[in-house]
């Protein structure tokens, strides 16, 4: 089991995509965490219907923008697993061969 984290502000659209294909691209048992650090605008909202689907296995909405790096952080606080990476919510995992639609990004970390 991987604990891959993730946080976002303000970015709905490109984290929704980003938490997509993260599902998509990773066979690895894991556990994807998603920290909403503040937004003002619907990512909080879309971020709940993605953990509602299953996408997002713990979601923390906090309530006021405390920086990336105090985010962070915090999310080392909710890691379980002995292994995490951290993304950001504008990275897609790339696609190593044109038809691989199910390969696992994280093998190749």
């Amino acid at each position: 089991m991987i604990d891959i984290t993730m946080v976002t502000c303000n970015r709905a659209r490109i984290s929704e995509i980003s938490i997509r294909e993260i599902k998509k691209r990773t066979i690895t048992p894991h556990r994807l965490i998603v920290l909403d650090n503040g937004s003002q605008d619907n990512t909080p909202e879309m971020l709940k219907q993605l953990h509602g689907e299953g996408l997002i296995d713990a979601l923390i909405l906090w309530p006021e923008n405390t920086g990336i790096h105090w985010a962070r952080n915090m999310l080392l606080d909710v890691v379980e697993s002995e292994w995490f990476v951290s993304t950001d919510d504008d990275i897609v995992p790339p696609k190593f061969f044109e038809f691989d639609d199910g390969y696992d990004w994280l093998f190749y970390l």
